[in-house]
């Protein structure tokens, strides 16, 4: 995508990629995106964002900023989490998690290398979820 600030409603069938062109910076801001199939994000601020997905999410190196994110298969890697909330089966691999005010839920999840800036949050997301190592 051009570099700029898109918002409204998507619906998505089949597969697409959203990803900064040309180390432009690309936000994506009080969106919807709903629908069944793949969505790769590489590079992305989502800000005040809702995804309801039948289907897989993948965000490399993008941040989620007070969103909602429901699929049935989603994979966060080197992201930024805040205020935001996380549901289904997740992914989050070498992300960052600030502040109090994320909420994540779902079965099968999978936790590996977070730092949270927040003391009660990571003991909150600990009790429900564990890090395979240590």
């Amino acid at each position: 995508m051009l570099p700029g600030v898109y918002s409204g409603k998507t619906a998505v069938s089949g597969s697409i990629r959203i990803a900064n062109y040309n180390g432009g910076e690309v936000t994506v801001e009080k969106s919807v995106m709903i629908g069944t199939g793949r969505i790769t994000a590489d590079g992305v601020l989502f800000r005040s964002s809702s995804f309801r997905f039948k289907g897989a999410i993948a965000a490399r190196r993008s941040v989620f900023d007070g969103c909602d994110v429901q699929s049935d298969e989603l994979k966060l890697e080197n992201t930024t989490l805040r205020e935001s909330r996380i549901a289904g089966k997740f992914i989050l691999r070498n992300s960052f998690v600030i502040g109090n005010g994320n909420k994540f839920s779902g079965a099968g999840a999978i936790s590996e290398n977070n730092c949270f800036t927040s003391e009660s949050a990571l003991a909150a997301f600990r009790k429900s979820f564990r890090e395979p190592h240590k």
